[in-house]
């Protein structure tokens, strides 16, 4: 090998669409922002970032969480009213 480095094809995913990922369950408007700002990064490394997975991920499972969390405000609101 002569002292040379070989590639393995991965890219190194963005640190931002982990953490928008791991957001995502916890706070859902921070883990939206979060990853489509990381989808955005990746999309202008061309090529040199991975973690669009991540990003996709993160998207849904946000766009999940305010969801629920929006149909059990709004029930509770008519329940209690």
């Amino acid at each position: 090998m002569n002292g040379q480095i070989q590639s393995t094809g991965r890219r190194p995913p963005n640190n931002l669409a982990i953490s928008g990922f791991i957001a995502a369950f916890f706070c859902g408007i921070v883990g939206l922002i979060l990853s489509i700002k990381a989808r955005g990064q990746i999309r202008a490394s061309n090529g040199a970032q991975g973690g669009y997975g991540f990003t996709t991920g993160g998207i849904i499972v946000s766009i999940v969480n305010l969801v629920v969390t929006t149909l059990y405000i709004l029930l509770n609101i008519a329940a209690y009213a």
